[in-house]
């Protein structure tokens, strides 16, 4: 029975691999196109003045290069080889000394017994539509700094505030699960929808207008009006990716509005090390047939090189991951480093990564807390990608997984670690 059960959490997390690297940048962005589809897609519209621009780095014009510019998955033309094929995992320090460390000790300011907490519904105005989230409030919170915050970072295009999806069978609601059970351990817990999914929704322009500085000007926002409430103690904020994000952006989104706002924690789970482009050329050797494969990695090597390739809608899976409309966003999540990013950090960090979480390899956790001497790595046992049990999701039906909890280790950990953000020097 028990060979039977991890033959099934391993097929069950294969599937979910498979289905991830197809469906990156696919379903969540064709959801996207189907709300607000331009008419062509030879040239971008112009911007409202309002909008924010993405800044994307000119380089010098380089040599004609040999790749075509207007490229059919299916096609039978000869491919040139690229000039550069996908990269290895960076390896920043010696990875093979980065192991899990053992739990955090209980903290003294956990309560002995769950607190009643209430919900509040925040708005954030922006320049094309307000954002909604909810927070969590135990109900002891007073109105000077009295309990810590933490702040679930959400890039899906795909999920909702409480990881739902309309898209999708597999919605687990973790992020709600994860919210309450903090709040009931003292500590107040935002999540929010972000511009493409649930209340949010309003404030997605389209593809066109959308990129990853914009994202990270949203989480920054909410940092902002959060600060301002005086309830809350200390900030710390949780990246959680997603296989189902356009890049597991969530991590790189956490880090960076860490470093802009200056708050006093980090918590990464599952994160990438690796440049946007870079992930993406890797992932299609791994999941694509060979042609398939090296038509992605060309597309992807022009945009390396700043050339905006016009792509046909029949181009299957390299449309759906770098067609024109979408080029901005790549560009803007391309241009950050997540190692190089993380190091410029000065504040407690913890990197998970689930045992059972085959979405992506833990290397990419190591490679991260190696690169920042305040970041400490724990390895989850039988965790998977929803921050559940994976053999005990395993064990029922897809429609009774929802009603999981998330791991009680996880709560334990993130609890200590989210009360002693403050006493570390």
């Amino acid at each position: 029975m028990k060979t039977y059960m991890c033959r099934k959490i391993v097929l069950m997390n294969a599937i979910g691999i498979a289905i991830a690297a197809l469906v990156i940048g696919v379903e969540p962005i064709r959801a996207q196109a189907q709300r607000s589809k331009p008419a062509s897609i030879k040239s971008a519209p112009s911007k409202p003045s309002n909008e924010i621009k993405a800044t994307v780095p000119q380089k010098a014009q380089q040599p004609q290069q040999a790749y075509p510019t207007n490229l059919k998955a299916d096609s039978t033309a000869s491919i040139p080889s690229p000039a550069r094929i996908a990269e290895p995992v960076p390896s920043h320090g010696n990875l093979s000394s980065v192991s899990s460390m053992p739990l955090l000790p209980r903290s003294p300011k956990r309560p002995s017994t769950p607190w009643k907490f209430t919900s509040e519904e925040r708005a954030l105005f922006t320049t094309t539509g307000s954002l909604w989230g909810t927070v969590l409030i135990p109900t002891n919170a007073s109105t000077t700094a009295s309990v810590p915050l933490l702040i679930i970072v959400n890039t899906s295009t795909v999920y909702d505030r409480n990881g739902i999806s309309e898209h999708r069978r597999d919605s687990s609601n973790d992020a709600r699960y994860l919210a309450e059970a903090l709040a009931a351990e003292g500590i107040a817990v935002f999540r929010y929808d972000t511009r493409a999914v649930g209340r949010s929704i309003g404030a997605f322009v389209s593809e066109w207008y959308h990129d990853f500085d914009r994202t990270i000007s949203d989480i920054c926002g909410w940092i902002d009006s959060l600060r301002a409430d005086k309830r809350f103690s200390t900030i710390t904020i949780m990246g959680f990716s997603r296989p189902n994000d356009f890049g597991r952006e969530a991590s790189l989104a956490g880090i960076i509005a860490a470093w802009k706002k200056q708050v006093d924690g980090l918590i990464l789970v599952a994160p990438e090390s690796r440049r946007w482009l870079q992930y993406i050329r890797q992932q299609a050797f791994r999941v694509y047939p060979e042609h398939t494969a090296r038509v992605v990695d060309s597309v992807a090597a022009l945009l390396e090189q700043g050339v905006r390739p016009q792509l046909s809608n029949k181009s299957g899976i390299v449309y759906d991951l770098m067609r024109p409309s979408l080029q901005q966003y790549v560009l803007s999540l391309n241009k950050y480093n997540p190692v190089e990013e993380i190091a410029k950090l000065r504040i407690p960090i913890i990197v998970l990564h689930g045992t059972l979480d085959f979405s992506i390899s833990d290397e990419h956790a190591k490679a991260l807390v190696a690169a920042n001497p305040r970041a400490t790595y724990y390895a989850m046992h039988n965790m998977g990608m929803n921050l559940k049990n994976a053999t005990q999701e395993a064990s029922v039906a897809w429609s009774e997984r929802s009603k999981i909890p998330v791991m009680p280790k996880l709560v334990d950990l993130l609890a200590n670690f989210i009360y002693s953000v403050g006493q570390q020097p």
